[in-house]
């Protein structure tokens, strides 16, 4: 915090490396999230292993990267979600020192719009991205499908 750092954890990658050789009890392969946040530090989340040797299931989900450092770093409460929800957003145009972040005309307009009422569900039921927009121009959209079948 005296520093000014930020963290940036890889939760996914983290938890499959660190400790897999370990007899038990194993070592969960993670920073202290928490209690780093508690002390007043930056922290984000992000995953750097696509789909490779190190971690085989990565798919650079950020929705899928939270719901899992949930999990593993015990944030379950109502502000703790709020926070993971945020920590790839507004924490990380923070690391990056992102000028023009925000919803505001006249900066840059990258968003994802998820099919979600509040973050718990975006992360809970790993919402469908209705849209992603890149610089204004709609790049990727899902139709959202409802059919009853009798």
């Amino acid at each position: 915090k005296q520093a000014e750092m930020n963290m940036i954890t890889n939760p996914v990658t983290n938890l499959m490396l660190q400790g897999r050789y370990d007899g038990y009890p194993k070592r969960r392969g993670l920073t202290r999230v928490k209690e780093l946040l508690n002390a007043g530090v930056n922290v984000a989340y992000g995953q750097d292993c696509i789909k490779d040797t190190f971690y085989p299931f990565g798919k650079a989900d950020m929705l899928e990267v939270g719901l899992i450092l949930a999990h593993a770093a015990h944030m379950s409460l109502p502000h703790e979600i709020e926070e993971v929800f945020n920590m790839p957003l507004e924490r990380s145009a923070r690391i990056l020192r992102l000028t023009d972040y925000g919803i505001e005309e006249g900066k840059r307009a990258d968003i994802v719009i998820l099919d979600a009422d509040n973050p718990k569900d975006a992360l809970r039921l790993q919402s469908t991205r209705l849209y992603v927009i890149k610089e204004g121009t709609i790049v990727a959209k899902s139709v959202r499908d409802t059919r009853f079948l009798i």
